[in-house]
């Protein structure tokens, strides 16, 4: 039996999950508002939404190939001249990454979820670099903090 779909781990991660996705959004549509290079712009009437396979479109913040902690990096280079308060915490570079390179894995479907990631290789050993159980207020913690730096982001005092 599971419990409320609110309470759900997996609903929870998913939650979790899509928060990342809506945080470099944000970054990439104030990096693109702010004319952050490489801006070329997408022309007039066109969509992001109605982006096509094999379209050819102009090279920007909202289409380049930057990673979260670039985007995150070049957004706070830019709103530390304006307001430091709405800068985005690079902590969470560290769940991203986890969520994306990690092992997840639990004893039993009772038991919460464990994610573990691991650097690169030396000498035939390898350190762990994130070791985590996943309970649900562990998830729900970083939703919310997640939540708060989509809000920085998306606030009209921003850059």
């Amino acid at each position: 039996m599971t419990d409320k779909p609110n309470d759900d781990k997996f609903y929870l991660i998913g939650k979790l999950y899509s928060n990342l996705q809506s945080l470099e959004f944000v970054l990439r549509a104030a990096l693109y508002d702010n004319k952050s290079k490489p801006h070329n712009p997408i022309g007039y009437g066109m969509s992001i939404n109605t982006f096509s396979v094999d379209d050819i479109v102009p090279e920007n913040a909202l289409t380049d190939y930057s990673t979260l902690k670039q985007l995150i990096d070049r957004y706070n280079k830019e709103i530390a001249k304006g307001d430091p308060l709405l800068m985005v915490d690079n902590a969470i570079i560290t769940i991203r990454d986890a969520l994306a390179h990690g092992r997840v894995s639990s004893n039993s479907p009772e038991d919460d979820l464990m994610i573990l990631k691991f650097d690169i290789p030396k000498n035939s050993q390898v350190k762990v670099v994130f070791a985590q159980k996943m309970t649900k207020d562990w998830i729900k913690e970083k939703i919310s903090k997640l939540y708060s730096e989509i809000l920085k982001v998306s606030s009209p005092y921003r850059i």
